[in-house]
């Protein structure tokens, strides 16, 4: 499957969606190293997850798109957009070359402010524009009660609705819910997605555990049931969002 995640606006997470989202959903189902393409002017976000065993990062500027046409070989592959312009620009090339019918998925992320949600309707309707039949869903992110539908509504009125007020989301829209979660504040810092924290062996730390408990060394124990913590809430993370 090729997925494209893209938002005309920035800031609404779409770094975060690709790497550790749809990287890691697409890894699962397949056991093989999957490519993250990276477009952007300034700055490589995934460029921090240099530990990573689970995806190959292809960094691509906005004068190398016409390289596109031969990632999109590749059966597996997610293409980070980035922020603001390049999201217009990207599509705005995948039309005009006609690559654009070989996205089996669009992605579009959006935050709770209204201006996301604006952004989001239109960067849909763009690529409708281009490619009527495009599968296109919406990654509602940073949601902080993900079990909770009342929470979500209330914390995205904008896009859900608010009291008599209709939102922006369109009628019959697909949509899932990434978590905010602390995670992936950590999986940056140690350059690895939330996915391969997850799968870290917490057997063996709690064996450390009992075996620092009985040295009496509190530093080290704070430590590692640290580390045990983030692995259960970056379990948390992938199953909520697998189970989507």
């Amino acid at each position: 499957m090729r997925m494209l995640v893209v938002n005309t606006k920035g800031g609404v997470g779409k770094s975060t969606v690709a790497q550790q989202v749809l990287v890691p959903f697409m890894y699962e189902r397949t056991g093989q190293p999957i490519k993250l393409v990276d477009i952007d002017e300034l700055n490589f976000d995934s460029a921090v997850l240099g530990n990573s065993g689970i995806l190959e990062r292809v960094f691509l500027k906005l004068n190398q798109l016409q390289d596109l046409a031969e990632l999109l070989a590749n059966d597996n592959l997610v293409i980070d957009t980035g922020g603001n312009l390049s999201g217009e620009e990207v599509l705005k090339f995948l039309n005009e070359s006609g690559l654009i019918f070989l996205i089996d998925l669009f992605v579009i992320p959006l935050t709770d402010g209204e201006q996301d949600s604006v952004n989001a309707v239109d960067t849909m309707n763009k690529i409708k524009k281009y490619n009527p039949d495009s599968n296109i869903v919406f990654a509602l992110n940073r949601v902080k009660n993900i079990e909770n539908e009342r929470d979500i509504k209330l914390q995205f009125p904008a896009w859900c609705g608010f009291e008599e007020n209709d939102g922006y989301r369109p009628e019959r829209a697909k949509e899932f819910y990434v978590p905010d979660s602390l995670a992936i504040k950590y999986s940056r810092r140690f350059g690895i997605t939330v996915y391969e924290i997850a799968n870290q062996d917490i057997d063996a730390l709690k064996k450390k555990l009992l075996e620092a408990t009985k040295e009496k060394n509190t530093k080290r124990m704070r430590a590692i049931s640290d580390r045990i913590y983030l692995i259960n809430k970056s379990k948390d993370f992938v199953n909520s969002v697998f189970n989507q």
